[in-house]
């Protein structure tokens, strides 16, 4: 995933369709945003200059992807089972 989400169709399409409609939303300020399955971090990258954005995933591979890309904003979590703090991802 690390290495095909550049340029691989799946990943630019989503990616594009997704920085589109953040990019519209941002026009009114900084966005907080939240990344859920993360993944490698490729998406993260796209969005930072948007505002600020969290991530989590299960794989532990995929959160030391994140690390390579330099996001220290990725944790490693499980969703099904993660409950927020009100304050955790302000």
């Amino acid at each position: 995933m690390y290495e095909l989400e550049g340029n691989y169709w799946w990943y630019v399409i989503l990616h594009e369709l997704t920085e589109h409609y953040v990019k519209k939303l941002s026009k009114a300020g900084s966005l907080k945003m939240f990344d859920a399955g993360c993944g490698t971090g490729q998406l993260m990258t796209r969005l930072k200059p948007y505002g600020v954005v969290n991530g989590m995933d299960i794989s532990e591979d995929a959160i030391n992807f994140c690390a390579k890309r330099k996001l220290e904003n990725a944790k490693l979590g499980n969703l099904n089972t993660w409950e927020p703090l009100c304050d955790e991802y302000d």
